[in-house]
């Protein structure tokens, strides 16, 4: 499965992106520290792998016929969705504390991983 250069590579990046957001996280927590960083901390690897994982199931689905990459696509980008809705929900409900900070955090780890996984899986494409 990860046999895939493509994958692979993909996987490299996120990891990439995964250690500046835990470095950026930690420099933003010693200039605040009246903020709890915890949340954005387990935020970064959930969302890390959430991404890796629905960008190898669309990776092993462009390769069977384009009529399943849309169906999985589609089902991906709405189960992601939902998962990102929990996580959301847990944070508020358990832990109650800096919740703009998570959000800002959530949508700005959003915003990248989503900007990664579409350039990757259009790039993957371009080429097969």
């Amino acid at each position: 499965m990860f046999g895939d250069r493509a994958i692979r590579k993909f996987i490299g990046f996120s990891l990439g992106i995964s250690a500046i957001s835990f470095l950026i996280a930690w420099l933003l927590s010693l200039s605040y520290k009246q903020y709890n960083f915890t949340g954005v901390y387990l935020l970064i690897p959930a969302i890390m792998l959430i991404t890796i994982i629905v960008h190898v199931l669309l990776v092993e689905a462009s390769k069977k016929s384009p009529i399943k990459f849309i169906n999985k696509f589609l089902a991906s980008s709405g189960i992601k969705l939902f998962l990102y809705f929990i996580i959301i929900l847990a944070y508020i409900y358990f832990i109650k504390r800096d919740i703009v900070l998570f959000l800002c955090a959530f949508l700005s780890l959003y915003l990248v991983f989503t900007i990664l996984e579409i350039s990757a899986i259009l790039n993957y494409l371009k080429k097969n």
